[in-house]
């Protein structure tokens, strides 16, 4: 409630003095691959006084609205008095899961200096004696090894720069020499949140700009039965100018007093739940798939073995029977079968089981006996 009251006030003071003024209009932007921006206005009003951030401020309060939440009021920030500003506010998902995808780009007055805050990633990992047991038999069936989406084992800020950020900004023809890489460890620097670990790498386009490519790892562990199950995020951002430091300096600005409305998140969270649920369901679903496939595989495992070790002791039992000169037979009227030596052609049993044997055929019906079959190795 604390939270909602002070946001409550805040948006209030704000839109007293934004009444003030007609020209508050959202300019809608759109780039060649369709994705729309929003040119950010300030939302506080330096030139008509008397709302206490007068000219010599050194930040003004911006406003991002949630387009799909009936553009409801979302988050509130801090840029650089004069800077101009634009953001995008999209999503993309998780399955069921909604992930929110906020860009934001500061551009100071004299097009010298910027600071972009990218989209977060967020990612998830499983570790630990089932898992890997499980990986291993997945891999012993020929089953391809593709973590899912959003899957990645954790690292730390300054190899996630390297190994994703850097990677993803050369696909899209941002190339750079580096000339720096800090590892700057454990850091306050978003506000209300617990700490995380920061790393940047610094560097000089091929349009001689200086750059530097920051991050910051938000990262959560749990252990159950042996596991550990890791949910980390990843909070990349993109500096430019003639002092890195100084622009550096208003990213963490940025990042430390930006406040979020609780009743959007309250919104956020209610869809999350929902599209976590989902998840579950399509999971347990999946899950009851697999194990049945490795059930039916270890089933026609089984029973090729059995298939095997059976042959073999068919092929033992008769070899057996060869040295021994003895052959195994069956009684086609009753199924009994008996062991008996292998000397004659000819062998038959009467009503009471005595066999009788003779290289000559007998007329055995009109004895009221039966003729008994000699089996085969595939038949033992």
């Amino acid at each position: 409630m604390k939270k909602i009251a002070i946001f409550l006030v805040v948006m209030c003071v704000l839109a007293y003095f934004m009444k003030t003024k007609n020209k508050n209009k959202e300019e809608v932007l759109t780039t060649t691959d369709g994705l729309k921006y929003v040119k950010l206005t300030p939302i506080t009003d330096n030139n008509e006084g008397g709302n206490g951030n007068n000219s010599s401020s050194a930040y003004q309060g911006y406003e991002i609205k949630d387009p799909g939440i009936q553009n409801m009021s979302a988050i509130l920030l801090q840029l650089p008095t004069g800077w101009q500003a634009q953001n995008s506010f999209t999503r993309i998902w998780n399955g069921s899961t909604p992930i929110n995808q906020v860009y934001v780009k500061a551009v100071s007055a004299d097009n010298n200096n910027s600071v972009e805050i990218l989209p977060y990633s967020p990612y998830f990992y499983a570790d630990g004696p089932t898992t890997r047991s499980l990986r291993e038999t997945s891999r012993s069936m020929g089953m391809q090894q593709k973590l899912q989406p959003f899957e990645m084992p954790p690292m730390d800020a300054l190899a996630y720069v390297k190994q994703v950020v850097l990677p993803r900004l050369q696909q899209n023809g941002i190339n750079f020499q580096i000339s720096n890489e800090q590892n700057l460890g454990e850091q306050n620097q978003f506000k209300g949140q617990p700490a995380s670990r920061h790393a940047y790498v610094d560097g000089r386009t091929q349009d001689g700009k200086n750059m530097r490519v920051e991050c910051g790892i938000q990262m959560t562990a749990s252990n159950m039965n042996g596991e550990t199950y890791y949910n980390w995020s990843a909070f990349p951002a993109i500096i430019t100018g003639n002092n890195l430091d100084e622009n550096y300096a208003v990213l963490k600005h940025i990042r430390g007093t930006t406040m979020y409305n609780p009743e959007w998140q309250q919104q956020c969270s209610n869809m999350n739940r929902k599209g976590n649920a989902a998840n579950a369901e399509i999971a347990q679903k999946d899950f009851e798939n697999v194990k049945a496939y490795r059930e039916a595989i270890n089933n026609i495992h089984q029973g090729n073995t059995n298939d095997r070790n059976a042959s073999n002791d068919r092929n033992n039992e008769s070899f057996r029977d060869v040295i021994g000169g003895e052959a195994k037979f069956e009684n086609p009227t009753n199924g009994e079968r008996v062991r008996l030596d292998d000397k004659y052609k000819h062998y038959y049993t009467d009503a009471q089981g005595t066999y009788y044997a003779s290289d000559e055929p007998i007329d055995f019906k009109a004895q009221g006996w039966s003729e008994v079959n000699r089996l085969d190795t595939k038949q033992y």
